[in-house]
């Protein structure tokens, strides 16, 4: 079973290969609340201004596009005011910004750390 130290170092690499600037992302779900199992995937929400006026299929495209690894991951692609609305109406955000990690990016499109 893949250990959540090796998950956030692949979701890290992940993030820099990405074709938008990511403001943050956040990494949820339970690999992260240490419950993952053998066939869980990887939650993961990317916040990125680029996203603006692109639609929503497409952004999962991007994302799904770029993931290279055998383990499932389900990633939500928003701008920044999209995801400040919907901390207040998607059971799924709130999760993520309860209990999730914040992956920091520095402007230069490097991630910076996990929070």
């Amino acid at each position: 079973m893949l250990s959540e130290v090796y998950i956030e170092r692949e979701v890290r690499c992940y993030l820099k290969s990405l074709p938008v600037k990511i403001d943050f992302a956040i990494l949820f779900g339970s690999t992260i609340y240490g419950e993952r199992l053998r066939d869980s995937d990887i939650d993961l929400i990317v916040v990125s201004k680029d996203f603006e006026g692109m639609p929503f299929e497409e952004r999962i495209f991007i994302l799904q596009k770029h993931w290279k690894h055998s383990v499932m991951l389900e990633a939500f692609g928003f701008t920044p005011t999209e995801f400040e609305k919907l901390k207040d109406k998607s059971i799924v955000v709130q999760e993520a910004v309860e209990k999730g990690k914040r992956i920091l990016v520095r402007r230069n499109g490097k991630v910076a750390k996990t929070v």
